[in-house]
């Protein structure tokens, strides 16, 4: 369960105190465009320290949102780079879609930059940034999907849906979809909760189990796993 307390309310203290010790919020979610939060804003940085000292997870959506109209009118607000300031204060973040564009080639793809990002911040043995696999089975991010494998070590990145946003089995397709076998797509296919189907197309693709199991270490202080 994760909880949205923006640090630009004025009653911000009481209500992510509120979050940290009375509910079992696992993460602080942002959408910075739709909310109007500058991640690298100073005033923030307490907001930072409350999450640090708590080793509460800050879970950020970086990259294009389309699901809301703010997410369009303030798309500069959603850039992967900003998370340098949490970071700073010492919160463990997690990068939404691993940046990945959501209508390539339109879109520049970033998703190396995003990983020069984590290598340095990951620095040590501590991962310190890590990356969700939300919304990487969208149709049109299903290309993407051997960029994302190559580009990130799977103790870096965590299982994410981005459910109630569709999770569609019917694009990825046998053969035609990388790895994806006859079996798979139909398995997939067959799957009701879209939960489950998510799961089931991430393994198609060839995501580690290790995905799923990560969240386990992300509320926890300190988190050392091999890096490369």
């Amino acid at each position: 369960m994760g909880a949205s307390v923006s640090p630009n309310r004025r009653d911000w203290e009481a209500e992510l105190e509120y979050v940290l010790t009375q509910t079992e919020a696992v993460l602080i979610k942002w959408i910075p465009s739709v909310q109007h939060i500058d991640i690298r804003d100073e005033r923030h940085k307490e907001f930072y320290r409350a999450l640090a000292a708590h080793h509460m997870p800050l879970l950020c959506h970086v990259g294009p949102e389309y699901s809301f109209p703010e997410g369009i009118r303030r798309r500069e607000l959603d850039d992967f780079r900003f998370l340098r300031k949490p970071l700073e204060y010492g919160v463990r973040v997690i990068a939404a879609y691993c940046a990945a564009p959501v209508f390539p080639p339109f879109e520049k793809d970033e998703m190396k930059e995003l990983y020069a990002l984590m290598k340095d911040a990951n620095g040590g043995g501590e991962v310190r940034l890590l990356a969700d696999t939300s919304a990487l089975s969208l149709s049109t991010r299903v290309p993407l999907i051997p960029e994302v494998l190559e580009t990130f070590p799977p103790e870096w990145l965590l299982h994410g849906s981005d459910f109630p946003i569709p999770i569609d089995g019917w694009p990825h397709l046998p053969w035609v979809t990388h790895s994806v076998t006859p079996r798979e797509y139909i398995r997939i296919c067959r799957t009701k909760n879209p939960l489950d189907r998510d799961v089931r197309i991430k393994r198609a693709h060839g995501f580690a189990d290790t995905i799923l199991e990560n969240a386990v270490y992300a509320h926890r202080p300190p988190m050392t796993m091999r890096s490369r």
